[in-house]
């Protein structure tokens, strides 16, 4: 049976005019302005008490008075305090002139120690705009004390006056008319169109709290706020609760193929993990798929049948944050729909992000990695089989803006990608765009910007080839691929008055075309090892070896070197050199690395070599004394029996490969070449400066080079330090590395 909201604080109302309500904004370009009260006495923010963080400001234009007060936002403390007169008493407006860029809020107004709260509604996310809030409040004869702070929600707000009477001061933001019925039904006619020629017959969203994390890859065990559910939304007005979350958080969902069975990620309560479960969408059916002790999230469902996921269940530690590192697996469902063991499809040492499957069946996710670079920036797109085999570049691995893009997923019949354009701390959630690979996958001018009113969108969806869903400060709206007709159809707002849940992860009610299959072709019972075939090293080099910096013969071996990722939580008290936890070197790198593999090269430049499987690997081309050439600044992985090949040495990945005019590649002539180690000791974890390069200077040079005589200045002694030895600190801890603490990057 059809239900209304079980939220108390929910008002329910037709679907459809819930649908026309920013529809407004395409009818109402003037509204009624209210007359200002002759008697209105207006009391500038400057002029009121306040102390903490609140302090005049007059970095915006159009205020009123010398200033406005700023440092309502993120604050939830200070008061700004007025001391006004109430004449002779009874209810009268009061008017409040502010700005709230960000996205709208709410604050605390206290009436003579009565505390009631206000909304505070966007001014179109900008704080170079103003807006007014007229209410109605009891005053007492003479004079009254007004105080006003932030409510502890999402947003914040500027304060330029309050006002007792109405008072409206230019600019004026006008308030949106009435339609008329004709209007109505052009916004009800051109609104419907968009669901029923896709034959969508409702929605399934998400109502939650907004999850403010502090970084992209933490949204799932920071922010957790309880309230909210899994709801249906139907189109002939109604909606039903499926799932009652009022002591948890539900994270998402996704709708199977056939459109009747809802895949979602939901912690119960604050000592509970997410995990994911399935349920119909007429209620029925729930079902927990992953009962594993570990965060367990984003479900999809995969052409084959299963489970594509990720989760934290291996114990990976983000190198800068007190995070763990979530990745992908992938579960089946037997023929009665119970899953079976769950498989890891990822080797990546940190974090993915967001997966999804791409029009042609394979698995995209945003990737989160170091390697030797940038530790912020370069959040990029890529994907991987189902089976996790023929890991591909897709993009953006050497774009420093956006940083991250996050819910990346095809959009129906085109080779384009929808995306969210975010930052690497905070939220996921920014302006919204659409990658075009055609015009190369490192490309800036590959991303077309189509909603940028704002920071704020979340969980792009297509409905079809011309429009998609998309969450926007928890309200949701559908809009087209050119950002030109949005349209609100579930406003926070207005249905979620007073609270702060908003709605999130809406997905049509549609059947949909399976992607075709990807993978399924490992051999079973197969080793934890993988073969690589590269045809020639120099492919790639072409610049390198025309500019005389590289000749053909040079490289004379291959490097294999494992990433290591971080098994243990780091905590800020023991944060270093630039953020590190625990500190692995005075600032040069924050990997630990491991040497699995030195391959040689053949003649012709290709090799055929053995590599560890489901392992995060670099390759370093060397050339005849070891040095290293040229290395990768990304890292590869490979499943266990997968055999893959490669052209070359930074060859561009969507060149086609060279023909190959040769009779034979040498390296095939010959058998594989098995894992060998490192060419000098190595314990089991990785590489250590104590155990391999300090016995060096104590042989060789600690004679001369010691407390007691130092030639040249320089003591190479092994004496522990505060995080090193004496040796390492005088040869690597010098300038901006001399201070720990000292964040330089």
């Amino acid at each position: 049976m059809n239900r209304k909201w079980k939220n108390p604080r929910v008002k329910c109302k037709s679907v459809l005019d819930i649908m026309l309500f920013t529809a407004l904004i395409w009818f109402s370009a003037k509204g009624t302005i209210p007359e200002n009260d002759k008697d209105s006495v207006k009391y500038e923010a400057e002029n009121a008490q306040f102390s903490g963080r609140l302090h005049k400001q007059t970095g915006h234009e159009g205020y009123s008075g010398e200033g406005f007060l700023e440092g309502f936002y993120g604050n939830y403390r200070d008061w700004a305090t007025f001391t006004v007169d109430g004449g002779e008493g009874g209810e009268r407006k009061i008017t409040l002139r502010y700005s709230a860029g960000h996205c709208s809020s709410q604050c605390i107004l206290k009436i003579n120690g009565k505390e009631q709260i206000v909304d505070f509604a966007t001014t179109e996310e900008s704080w170079k705009l103003w807006s007014h809030k007229i209410i109605s409040v009891t005053l007492r004869k003479g004079p009254n004390t007004i105080a006003i702070r932030q409510k502890r929600v999402e947003g914040g707000f500027n304060l330029d006056y309050l006002a007792v009477g109405t008072l409206l001061t230019k600019p004026y933001i006008p308030q949106p008319r009435l339609l008329t019925p004709e209007e109505k039904l052009q916004v009800r006619i051109k609104t419907m169109a968009n669901f029923k020629k896709s034959d969508v017959h409702g929605l399934v969203v998400v109502v939650r709290n907004f999850i403010k994390s502090t970084h992209i890859y933490t949204y799932f065990n920071e922010g957790f706020q309880p309230g909210g559910g899994l709801y249906r939304f139907d189109l002939d007005g109604t909606f039903k609760q499926l799932v009652n979350a009022e002591k948890g958080q539900i994270l998402d969902c996704e709708l199977s193929y056939d459109g009747k069975v809802i895949l979602f990620s939901w912690k119960k309560d604050q000592q509970t993990n997410y995990d994911l479960y399935q349920i119909n969408v007429d209620g029925t059916g729930l079902k927990q798929l992953t009962t594993h002790p570990s965060n367990n999230f984003n479900g999809i469902w995969l052409p084959d049948g299963g489970i594509a996921f990720l989760s934290d269940r291996d114990s990976n530690f983000a190198y800068c944050h007190h995070s763990s590192s979530a990745v992908l697996y992938r579960l089946n469902l037997d023929d009665h729909g119970n899953p079976t063991e769950a498989v890891r499809l990822s080797a990546n040492y940190l974090s993915d992000i967001t997966p999804h499957v791409m029009s042609d069946g394979k698995i995209l996710y945003c990737r989160w990695e170091y390697v030797d670079r940038f530790q912020i920036p370069c959040q990029g797109l890529w994907a991987q089989n189902s089976d996790g085999t023929g890991l591909t570049h897709i993009y953006g691995n050497r774009i420093l803006k956006p940083a991250t893009f996050a819910d990346a997923i095809s959009i129906p019949g085109t080779h384009k990608i929808l995306t969210t354009l975010t930052g690497h701390g905070g939220p996921i959630s920014g302006q919204i765009g659409i990658i075009d690979r055609a015009m190369g996958v490192n490309n800036t001018e590959g991303i077309k910007r189509i909603l940028t009113n704002g920071n704020k969108y979340e969980h792009p969806y297509p409905i079809n080839e011309s429009h998609f869903l998309v969450s926007k400060n928890g309200s949701i709206i559908i809009s087209d691929y050119e950002g030109e007709e949005v349209v609100t159809i579930l406003n926070k707002y207005q249905e979620l008055s007073g609270s702060s849940l908003g709605f999130y992860t809406a997905v049509p009610i549609k059947s949909r075309e399976r992607e075709p299959i990807t993978g399924n072709s490992l051999p079973k019972d197969s080793p934890q090892t993988a073969k690589i075939i590269m045809q020639d090293v120099y492919h790639g080099l072409e610049k390198q070896i025309e500019d005389g910096i590289l000749k053909k013969g040079d490289i004379n071996a291959i490097r294999i070197v494992e990433v290591l990722g971080k098994d243990n939580k780091g905590f800020n008290k023991n944060r270093a050199f630039c953020w590190q936890f625990p500190v692995v070197s005075a600032g040069a790198t924050m990997e630990p690395k491991k040497t699995i593999s030195t391959v040689k090269v053949e003649e012709d430049g290709s090799a055929m070599f053995e590599v560890p499987a489901l392992k995060p690997l670099i390759f370093l081309a060397l050339d005849a004394e070891g040095r290293a050439i040229h290395r990768m600044r990304t890292y590869a992985q490979f499943m266990p029996g997968e055999t893959q090949s490669c052209t070359g040495c930074h060859n561009d990945r969507t060149r086609a490969t060279p023909v190959n005019r040769r009779e034979r590649i040498l390296a095939l002539q010959k058998p594989v070449q098995k894992m060998n180690g490192a060419p000098w000791p190595q314990g089991n974890y990785a590489f250590s400066y104590n155990d391999t390069i300090q016995p060096v200077w104590d042989r060789n040079c600690l004679e001369c080079h010691n407390a007691k005589k130092s030639s040249g200045d320089l003591d190479l002694s092994g004496d522990r330090t505060d995080l090193f030895n004496v040796s390492y600190d005088n040869l690597v801890r010098t300038g901006a590395n001399r201070n720990p603490f000292l964040v330089s990057c």
